[in-house]
C-alpha cells in the first residue's frame, strides 16, 4: 500500500464525550518500568548527539536492554567521549565503529532520491549505507549504476510514492457536541484535535499539533502558535475547529518539510486516549528521535496509538500529489510493533510523543514531543467503533521531527512550566 499523507475530507456526525478532564491517562501500552527507561536513554543520546562531531554516523536506543548503541566512524573527539562518559553515569552506553558518517550517508541519499523510481532513502543507523525504496523491481535498481555506484552499500526494497489522500465529502454539517474534546477543541488549543479547511474541491480535517511560542527580544511581546502538517493548508487560509469555529490564519507553509503554523492561542497539553478523549496531558520537553524508540502517536480521527518503534530517522520519502513529485525530508518512520493502527487518514499535523508512565515531576505524567504526523502505509483494519471507520488505517507512519522544526521557525515548545 503507499504511504498516504493523512489528510481527510470532513465527515458528518460527529459525536463526542464530554467534558475537559485534566492531566492524567493510563500508562501508555502498559509498559511502566519501559517509558521510564526509554526517557533516561533519551536524555542521554541528546546529551551525546548535541556534542556534534563530523563521525556521528546513528545512535539507537533500547529500553529493553537498558542501553543506547553510539556508532561513530574514526576517533571520538574530546567533547564527544566527555558526553559518553556522563552518559555513563546514569545509563549503559556502547561506542562502535561506522564506516560512514551520518553526513556522508545524507549526501548520498539526497543525490539518490532524485533518480527515477525512488520513493525513499535513508541512512542505516550503523553507518554502513542507506536503505533505498524502489518503485518497481529491486533487481532492476540494483542493476543501476547510478544506484549501485554511489559508493556506500545500497539495501534496495520495493516501495510505493506516498500519495496525497484528498478526499472531497458531503459539506460540513455540525452535530450536537459539548466543549472540549478532541472532535470540539476551543481556545486555547491543545494538541491531538480536529482541526478543519476548505479548499475548491472540498472540506477536509487534519489534526492540530504541538503548542509553540516565540517571544520579541525586544517588546517582550509572544507570538503563539499551534505546528502542524504543512500539507494540511496555505499560507493566509483560514482553519476552523472540529464544530467550524474560527481557529486561525496558516503561516510558514512549507511542504518540503511537510509543517506549517496555525496563529492560534494554545496551551501546552497533547490528547490521549481514544478519536472521542476529552483527557489531555501536560507537555513537558521536546526529544530527539532515535532508533528502536518507542512513540504514540495522537490523531482526531484513530486517537493515541503507542507500542509503535523507531525503524529509521532522516528518511528522504517522495511524494505524488496529482501527478507531482517533491521530496519531503526530514522524516522519521516508525511501525506498529503489533501489527495494529498507528495512524489513519485525518490524523496528519497530529503530535507524536515519548511518554513518562511515572509520576517522575510534582505528581504529574507527562509528554515528551517528538513530531509531527505527516504519512503513513500498509494498510490494517481501523479501530473498531470509532471515526476512523470512515477512512484509511496504516500500521507504519512517517513524521516530521520536532527538534528540527522547532528550529527551522526559530520557535519553542510550550512547555507546562510556563505558557
Amino acid at each position: 500500500m503507499a504511504a498516504m499523507l493523512l489528510t481527510v475530507g470532513v465527515v458528518t456526525g460527529v459525536s463526542t464525550a464530554a467534558g475537559r478532564a485534566g492531566p492524567g491517562g493510563d500508562n501508555p501500552g502498559g509498559h511502566g518500568d519501559v517509558f521510564r527507561t526509554q526517557m533516561r536513554l533519551i536524555v542521554a543520546a541528546d546529551l551525546i548527539r548535541g556534542a556534534g562531531g563530523d563521525g556521528f554516523a546513528g545512535i539507537s536506543v533500547s529500553a529493553e536492554s537498558r542501553e543506547l548503541a553510539l556508532y561513530w566512524k574514526g576517533t571520538l573527539p574530546s567533547g564527544v567521549a566527555l558526553a559518553v562518559d556522563r552518559a555513563r553515569r546514569d545509563v549503559g552506553v556502547r561506542v562502535l565503529p561506522a564506516a560512514h558518517s551520518e553526513r556522508e550517508l545524507l549526501a548520498v541519499a539526497e543525490r539518490l532520491a532524485a533518480e527515477p523510481g525512488v520513493t525513499s532513502v535513508a541512512p542505516k543507523v550503523d553507518g554502513s549505507g542507506v536503505t533505498l525504496g524502489y518503485a518497481g523491481d529491486a533487481a532492476v535498481a540494483r542493476s543501476r549504476s547510478a544506484i549501485h555506484d554511489v559508493g556506500v552499500a545500497v539495501d534496495v526494497r520495493h516501495g510505493e510514492y506516498a500519495r496525497l489522500t484528498d478526499q472531497v465529502l458531503p459539506p460540513w454539517t455540525c452535530m450536537p457536541v459539548l466543549r472540549y474534546s478532541r472532535q470540539s477543541d476551543w481556545c486555547p488549543h491543545s494538541g491531538g484535535a480536529t482541526f478543519t479547511y476548505t479548499t475548491g474541491e472540498g472540506a477536509f480535517r487534519c489534526t492540530t499539533g504541538w503548542p509553540v511560542k516565540q517571544t520579541s527580544q525586544v517588546s517582550g511581546h509572544v507570538w503563539r502558535w499551534q505546528l502542524t502538517a504543512g500539507h494540511c493548508g496555505s499560507n493566509g487560509m483560514t482553519v476552523n475547529n472540529g464544530v467550524g469555529a474560527r481557529m486561525g490564519t496558516v503561516e510558514g507553509d512549507d511542504d518540503t518539510r511537510d509543517t506549517m503554523l496555525i496563529s492560534t492561542e494554545s496551551m501546552s497539553a497533547m490528547y490521549v486516549g481514544g478519536w472521542n478523549s476529552s483527557t489531555f496531558k501536560p507537555v513537558r520537553m521536546p526529544i530527539g528521535n532515535y532508533r528502536d524508540t518507542l512513540v504514540c502517536t495522537s490523531g482526531a480521527v484513530s486517537g493515541q496509538h503507542c507500542d509503535l518503534r523507531i525503524d529509521a530517522v532522516n528518511v528522504r520519502i517522495n511524494v505524488e500529489d496529482h501527478g507531482r513529485i517533491y521530496s519531503v525530508f526530514p522524516m522519521v518512520s516508525a511501525w506498529s510493533t503489533t501489527g495494529s493502527t498507528a495512524v489513519a487518514g485525518g490524523d496528519s499535523g497530529g503530535p507524536v510523543a515519548a511518554q513518562d508512565s511515572a509520576s517522575s515531576y510534582g505528581g504529574m505524567v507527562y509528554v515528551y514531543a517528538a513530531g509531527t504526523i505527516s504519512a503513513g502505509d500498509s494498510t490494517v483494519p481501523c479501530p473498531p467503533n470509532s471515526v476512523a471507520q470512515t477512512t484509511t488505517c496504516y500500521q507504519h507512519v512517517y513524521y516530521a521531527p520536532l527538534q528540527e522544526s522547532l528550529a527551522r521557525y526559530n520557535v519553542t515548545l510550550m512547555t507546562e512550566t510556563g505558557r
